[in-house]
């Protein structure tokens, strides 16, 4: 809240404290609440965690100056639950950073969060808080259930699967698998929009005594196309029901996800599924890495940041799918 001040200059000597009463005086006619720096909560975590580890240091200090406050044994307390509830999310927020998580790790982490937060472990320990942390959470990832990209993403993560989704919602969500799986092996499959009939010179001809029914069937037999799917349709969905089932159903990997998928044995046998993994692993979790970059070279709101115009970028993209074709090398 700013407040305008008269533009009328101020009589007499204007040092430091006097200013300082003036101001004073101004905040509590116009009814402004005194205000602390704001500070982040990981900044805050930091901060707490670093005072309780070094609490036999802190507590001398007072004896040297007395500048220093004295900690009392419940607010020495008070410090390390709070740091037991905002560690999780802060280790969450680190690993969300990491340049080389993807966005396989989001539902599982909301979902430890979560659980963490409503947990009956801290028993009577900031409850309002545990609370509104929980709700927070799941304001953020309302719908996250709906969400197919996250949801194969992280079912395709061997590190994960379905072991962090409560087990009613494990059906739907391989089944959402299987689907993306079927369309890989029916894309493997050569269809035609024609059905291969029966040639009517193989068919053997019959006198002219033949029942009229019998020669109906026959001639709906060549005419019509057979409702059954053909072998290799039904084949490919098979096949991709088993890879599904045996790849839910093999034990949890303990490496990361790119260890299991480059390992050559799991490439050949789950082959429908990789293209799954190139296509909903390829996301990263933030833009953190890229944001750091520019921060780092001080390139955060000048021009370097801000003069890609369309115009620019349509001339970068087209010299990019181009410049193969007219023969350029591109070192």
């Amino acid at each position: 809240m700013h407040v305008l001040l008269a533009a009328s200059p101020i009589k007499g000597s204007h040092t430091g404290d006097k200013i300082a009463s003036l101001v004073a005086k101004v905040i509590t006619k116009f009814g402004i609440d005194k205000k602390g720096i704001e500070v982040r909560w990981n900044s805050t975590f930091l901060m707490l965690d670093r005072f309780t580890k070094f609490r036999e240091v802190i507590q001398l200090m007072p004896a040297h100056d007395t500048k220093f406050p004295v900690f009392s044994e419940i607010e020495w307390n008070l410090m390390r639950t709070l740091c037991r509830i905002l560690s999780p999310a802060y280790k969450a927020t680190i690993f969300v950073q990491n340049r080389k998580a993807g966005i396989a790790g989001i539902l599982p982490l909301f979902s430890l969060l979560e659980r963490k937060m409503l947990s009956s472990e801290w028993t009577e320990d900031f409850p309002v808080v545990r609370e509104k942390i929980a709700y927070s959470l799941q304001e953020r990832m309302k719908d996250w259930d709906t969400n197919k990209n996250l949801i194969l993403s992280t079912v395709l993560d061997p590190h994960y699967k379905l072991f962090y989704f409560d087990e009613f919602l494990h059906e739907r969500f391989k089944d959402y698998l299987l689907m993306e799986a079927e369309k890989v092996a029916l894309k493997t499959v050569e269809e035609s929009n024609e059905t291969d009939f029966p040639a009517v010179e193989d068919i053997e001809m019959q006198n002219e005594n033949d029942d009229p029914f019998e020669d109906f069937l026959r001639q709906r037999l060549i005419l019509l196309p057979s409702s059954q799917p053909s072998p290799s349709i039904a084949d490919a969905k098979a096949q991709a029901a088993g890879q599904v089932t045996e790849y839910l159903n093999t034990p949890r990997f303990e490496g990361c996800s790119a260890d299991f998928w480059n390992n050559p044995i799991n490439g050949a046998k789950f082959p429908l599924l990789l293209p799954l993994v190139r296509k909903y692993h390829s996301a990263t979790m933030s833009s953190s890495e890229c944001e750091r970059v520019f921060s780092a070279a001080n390139y955060i709101l000048d021009d370097r940041r801000k003069n890609l115009s369309m115009e620019n970028l349509e001339m970068q993209l087209f010299l990019h799918e181009n410049l193969l074709i007219y023969g350029f090398n591109i070192e």
